[in-house]
């Protein structure tokens, strides 16, 4: 059955063992390039942070100014909880712009992701990060989901987040992709 919304699923659901081993080796990868390629001391939105995994590898590698939004109270409760403050999560799309919209696995959720992107856009000043699964990923994970509860998703190769982000003004300036996952780093055209 499909969860009729993300409510449901942070309620219901746990990550595998395997879930979690995957994504600890992704955020591996993601972090040594997002360190590597940005200053510390850049504001960054975790777009979609669900129960602030992200947002605790983002503090765990050095940077402080890190805020989340996602629509799921539940998921907000689990980020308190972890000690992230009440000012630095969001229920809503904040107003005010942040350095860096990062968002992990958030967009294959939507066939029709453009009110979404044009979301990641209007609340950044400079970048925004995304880091998507694969064809493959996406082939293994509706293989899986035989056996129970899942969360729509549809595949989304990069030439479209890419012809996507184009129409708001961005450039693709970075691109790595591995058996997984892509991440694509957007920089805001002058």
């Amino acid at each position: 059955m499909a969860y009729k919304n993300f409510e449901q699923f942070w309620t219901e659901t746990q990550p595998s063992k395997i879930g979690r081993f995957l994504q600890k080796k992704n955020f591996k990868i993601i972090f040594r390039i997002i360190r590597n390629f940005f200053p510390k001391d850049l504001s960054v939105l975790d777009f979609g942070c669900g129960i602030g995994r992200t947002m605790t590898e983002f503090n765990k590698n050095g940077f402080t100014n890190v805020f989340g939004f996602d629509t799921s109270r539940k998921a907000l409760d689990e980020c308190i909880k972890k000690g992230f403050k009440n000012d630095r999560i969001f229920s809503q799309i904040p107003d005010i712009k942040f350095d860096i919209v990062f968002s992990d696995g958030v967009l294959e959720h939507y066939e029709n992701m453009d009110p979404i992107i044009e979301q990641h856009c209007n609340c950044q000043n400079k970048y925004v990060v995304i880091n998507q699964p694969t064809k493959i990923n996406y082939f293994c994970a509706r293989i899986l989901r035989w056996r129970g509860n899942y969360v729509p998703e549809y595949h989304h190769n990069p030439r479209v987040f890419i012809k996507e982000f184009e129409k708001y003004n961005f450039e693709k300036i970075l691109i790595k992709e591995n058996l997984w996952h892509f991440l694509i780093i957007f920089k805001i055209r002058n």
